[in-house]
């Protein structure tokens, strides 16, 4: 296989409890011509030193961008994704760990998508996550499984506008995905959330069904895991209102056509599906 090039956006927020785990884990991938960009969002912890001190003991391997901006997740990920440069770029969390072969494994199967689809094609490779507590016991070993969320809607675009199915530290992206992807136009959706949507309307999304990540669930977690059951879904419903809103936005702010009416549907009857699926 090739050894192209694979640039790892790093954004982080007060993460030095986990940080050190997660580098540790990009510096044991099989796969070794990888370097990191990091935005801090304005840390009072130790997490800018953390960094510092790894960027000190692999030079050449990180670049730290200027940070203390306070953006948000999702505006710091669309920062980091417009100052990148590589042809293929992937998503990182600051409390996770990645399983070794993660950018092999996906690097092979976007070279592979590339040779039917040209590089000019935006293409997206994902993967499944496995769910660990905070000192990676494994909880659930399959986030889809876990979440009772099917791969086959990934190539539409407006399912995915009503269900994000995607992980954003599970993409890996080629340079043809962020030219459609990128700049994040509003912060009312996460940053896989809007990514997701872009490239499977105007290329590719491939998942590799198999938890290349281990996902790590604490209380400072931006989005987790939750399992789905009557009474979660329940509970949602209040927030509709607001999901229309969202969606009405989406569809001044996208480049993508934003049916309405067609994905609040869709989000009717995915959820309800979810709930008979075993």
């Amino acid at each position: 296989m090739a050894n192209e090039s694979v640039e790892i956006l790093l954004a982080t927020y007060n993460g030095a409890r986990f940080l050190g785990e997660q580098i540790a884990s990009i510096q044991n991938q099989t796969y070794t011509n990888w370097s990191i960009i990091s935005s801090d969002d304005g840390s009072t912890d130790e997490t800018t030193s953390i960094i510092k001190s790894y960027q000190a003991a692999m030079p050449g391997k990180i670049k730290i961008l200027e940070g203390g901006k306070q953006l948000g997740s999702t505006m710091n990920f669309s920062y980091l994704l417009e100052k990148s440069t590589a042809d293929y770029v992937m998503l990182c969390d600051q409390d996770d760990v990645w399983v070794a072969d993660k950018i092999a494994l996906q690097m092979q199967e976007m070279l592979k998508l590339e040779a039917a689809h040209g590089k000019d094609f935006p293409l997206l490779v994902c993967s499944d996550l496995a769910i660990v507590d905070e000192q990676l016991q494994v909880l659930y070993p399959s986030f889809f499984k876990h979440r009772k969320q099917s791969t086959d809607i990934l190539n539409d675009s407006y399912k995915l506008i009503a269900h994000s199915t995607i992980t954003g530290c599970t993409m890996l992206l080629n340079r043809a995905a962020i030219r459609v992807a990128v700049p994040i136009r509003i912060n009312n959706f996460q940053q896989d959330h809007w990514i997701g949507m872009h490239v499977a309307y105007y290329g590719k999304i491939s998942c590799i069904e198999q938890p290349l990540v281990l996902y790590r669930q604490h209380s400072s977690n931006v989005v987790g895991a939750s399992k789905i059951s009557l009474q979660y879904l329940l509970s949602r419903l209040g927030y509709f209102p607001n999901l229309i809103k969202d969606w009405l936005r989406l569809k001044q702010k996208a480049s993508i056509p934003v049916p309405v009416a067609k994905v609040f549907l869709f989000k009717i009857w995915y959820n309800a599906s979810r709930l008979l699926k075993r």
